[in-house]
């Protein structure tokens, strides 16, 4: 076999298998010799063959009757420690029990935890609640409106909106969407450019009781149809670089309602409208990539939006200016937009550029960034090329996608006050699932975790039995919690 293979072959392991089971089941042989005493004597601990080499053998009583079985475990200990080893060799004992209980039973279905082995798996290592009131992102952002009207809400360059500027166009435009009969769960597409009237309409959508349908202005437009096809949304708000955009022209010739997006709505009525929504309502329909071939379109609610903005992983003392680069269509704008509007912050919307090295050191400075959220390519890249353009920011948060250590590791080095964290989820669960603060102390492997739950939010590991399965052994991530998706 070894020759038909034809392995690679290394003198520090076997070239076929690295776990090696025995059972001495033989019987045991005596020397007899005529006139020789011998005794068999133990050879003493030898180095480990195998990674692992477990060796098992057939007891018996006085009178030959079965006593069971003992066993010795040889282990490499430059892959294992003592407890990870006893603890596996629990386990193959649980298993051992329960067949000898029940032989009739599916492998599948026998359990190999302990009991304190589950509590940690389902309850422990998911005790992430946190006591939230349930409510809506207009709600949220008018209280912070009327705490701080004349704080910053949004800058872009020149352009500044104040809490009570963008509040208040937010809601001429709500008013005028409401006029052409938009209401709860209504869909409202949004083909839009990255500017100040994007934050605008968005709010002012939420406001009007509807769900927002962001619409990339990059993507092919028979994406763009396939999404107005399946949303059916009777309205469409523009800016003044996508009026003329085919899509639109499109949406028009289907008796889509478009609307201008900015400050000239011919409203006069700036109040507050009265609530329309709910904390479980949608707040936007948001389409994946297509990883499966067809892309698909995930309801996500005020619920969780609000949730996610007020996990507590994201509570900073000062207030945050949070760099507005991913398109709308993105998830990731998600965080960008409503974590700093909900919390007192500032959205600083990136130019109409490249995000790179010498951007992101500009805007550091012109607008004191302390917060940006880069792509796992993105951040490598930078990373590679100009660590250093990070200093003087708070948190750099990446994920999406595996994460290089050492990418990580320049960044922290180039800052040493600068926190990187990793998250990791689906757009299904309202942009991220886990998260992990990764600061200069904190030691580096070679590999990055993805961290531990968001507040309520419980992962669970599970075999294809849909039984937790033990730490350590690879299985399929399940997750629950308040930011799942209504679909």
């Amino acid at each position: 076999m070894v020759e038909d293979l034809a392995p690679t072959r290394s003198l520090a392991r076997h070239p076929l298998f690295q776990v090696m089971l025995t059972l001495q089941n033989n019987t045991q042989a005596d020397l007899d010799l005529p006139g020789v005493e011998s005794e068999l004597l133990s050879a003493g601990t030898l180095p480990a063959k195998f990674d692992l080499d477990l060796v098992l053998q057939e007891q018996f009583g006085q009178d030959g009757e079965p006593g069971g079985m003992e066993g010795t475990v040889v282990f490499a200990t430059d892959l294992f420690d003592r407890d990870t080893v006893e603890a596996l060799a629990e386990r193959l004992v649980r298993v051992l029990e329960a067949v000898c209980a029940d032989p009739d039973q599916q492998l599948s279905c026998i359990d190999v935890l302990s009991e304190a082995e589950r509590r940690q798996l389902l309850v422990e290592w998911n005790d992430t609640a946190v006591d939230y009131p349930r409510t809506t992102l207009p709600a949220l952002f008018e209280a912070q409106a009327a705490a701080t009207p004349d704080a910053v809400a949004v800058t872009a360059g020149e352009t500044e909106l104040t809490y009570r500027q963008l509040n208040e166009q937010a809601n001429r435009l709500a008013r005028l969407l409401i006029d052409h009969g938009v209401g709860p769960e209504s869909l409202v597409a949004v083909l839009m450019h990255r500017s100040p009237d994007l934050i605008v309409t968005l709010l002012a959508v939420l406001k009007a009781g509807a769900a927002y349908v962001p619409i990339d202005a990059r993507s092919p437009v028979s994406r763009m149809k396939r999404i107005f096809q399946e949303t059916a949304a009777q309205v469409l708000i523009v800016d003044s670089r996508t009026s003329q955009h085919e899509f639109t022209q499109y949406a028009a010739a289907a008796n889509a309602v478009v609307l201008p997006a900015g400050t000239d709505t011919g409203v006069a009525d700036a109040t507050n409208p009265p609530a329309r929504c709910v904390p479980d309502q949608a707040a936007y329909v948001m389409y994946t990539s297509g990883s499966t071939g067809t892309p698909k379109g995930i309801i996500t609610t005020h619920h969780g939006v609000t949730e996610l903005a007020r996990d507590t992983c994201w509570h900073h003392p000062h207030t945050q200016h949070v760099l507005q680069h991913s398109p709308h269509a993105f998830d990731a704008s998600t965080y960008e937009i409503w974590i700093p509007l909900l919390s007192g912050g500032q959205v600083i919307v990136a130019p109409d550029t490249d995000l790179d090295a010498t951007v992101i050191r500009s805007l550091i400075t012109r607008h004191k960034l302390t917060h940006i959220h880069l792509t796992a390519g993105l951040f490598r890249v930078i990373a590679e090329e100009d660590p250093d353009c990070f200093t003087g920011i708070h948190e750099v948060s990446t994920g999406g996608d595996i994460v290089p250590p050492l990418a990580a590791q320049r960044i922290l080095e180039a800052s040493p006050e600068t926190v990187v964290r990793n998250t990791y989820g689906p757009t299904e669960i309202t942009l991220c699932a886990t998260h992990i603060p990764i600061d200069r102390h904190t030691p580096i492997g070679q590999t990055l975790p993805i961290g531990h739950p968001m507040d309520n939010t419980q992962l669970y590991v599970l075999n294809d039995a849909l039984q937790p399965v033990a730490p350590g052994v690879s299985g399929e991530l399940y997750i629950a919690g308040d930011g799942l998706a209504r679909g």
